[in-house]
């Protein structure tokens, strides 16, 4: 994989509103190509390299929670680690229903007062 590869990747995500198809085996190869520069002293592209795939990554998963949210479904052919990733997430957002959120949440109602026999016995009511 090139430099130009990536860069053409992250440059179709920043100018699509959905997320575009990336192969499978996207970040491994990507990462592969970063290990090579790196092993060769190439520590500027390595570094090029790194910054544009975390921005894509980062990008991408921006999307694909939209998606979650607002169809409840993740998109098809992801790759390995967006799915990974996705599947975490999805394990948190499930934790959070049925859970009792208090002041995050519906607001949690006080225990209602017990009448006050005082009160209720001058106004003429009778006590029990």
């Amino acid at each position: 994989m090139s430099v130009s590869q990536v860069q053409v990747a992250l440059s179709r995500e920043l100018l699509s509103k959905e997320l575009e198809p990336l192969e499978s085996d996207f970040y491994q190869k990507a990462l592969r190509t970063i290990r090579e520069a790196r092993n060769s002293g190439d520590a500027v592209t390595a570094e090029l390299l790194l910054r544009s795939l975390r921005l894509l990554f980062l990008l991408r998963m921006q999307k694909v929670l939209r998606a979650l949210a607002e169809r409840g479904e993740e998109p098809a052919n992801l790759p390995e680690e967006e799915r990974i990733a996705v599947e975490c997430l999805r394990r948190i957002l499930s934790s959070f229903e049925g859970a009792n959120l208090g002041y995050l949440g519906t607001p949690q109602l006080a225990e209602p007062k017990k009448p006050d026999t005082q009160a209720a016995q001058i106004s003429g009511a009778t006590s029990p």
